[in-house]
């Protein structure tokens, strides 16, 4: 599916089926009897990698589920990237801001997994829509201060 018509609203992925990648796939998930799961991908701060987490989360969970990757952070970061790969991914992307529509992650069909990218703003709108929905939050830390610290 191009990119152009992945970057929709929460509303059409919910009627919408996987891309031709992932629908061939058949659902090893067990993560949970949900009918799927949400993984967001949060922390307060910018810069820490929670955008470099969610793709590389998506893209290694689509090598066996059905994967749609959110970008719920309102500078985008995830959707520029993926818009300027080369690559092709086995993952679907879609970019979301409205805490309304994003807080019916648990109605999107034919997916296995929900990957969230939010921004990096714990009062933020869309961040208090998605972590409600979550059956997994993913914290990235950035590791330079756990090499820093001498026992």
């Amino acid at each position: 599916m191009p990119m152009d018509q992945r970057n929709t609203a929460i509303v059409a992925a919910q009627k919408s089926s996987p891309s031709t990648s992932n629908s061939s796939k058949q659902s090893q998930s067990k993560l949970s009897s949900q009918p799927h799961n949400v993984l967001v991908v949060l922390n307060g701060k910018g810069g820490v990698g929670k955008t470099t987490t969610a793709v590389n989360l998506a893209e290694t969970l689509a090598e066996n589920h059905r994967v749609l990757l959110v970008d719920a952070d309102p500078q985008g970061s995830a959707t520029w990237w993926m818009e300027r790969s080369d690559k092709s991914v086995g993952f679907d992307l879609v970019r979301e801001t409205n805490p309304t529509l994003l807080s019916d992650l648990r109605k999107i069909e034919n997916y296995d997994v929900v990957v969230v990218d939010t921004p990096p703003a714990l009062d933020s709108d869309a961040l208090a829509a998605v972590v409600p929905a979550a059956d997994y939050v993913v914290l990235p830390t950035p590791l330079r201060r756990w090499i820093s610290r001498t026992d």
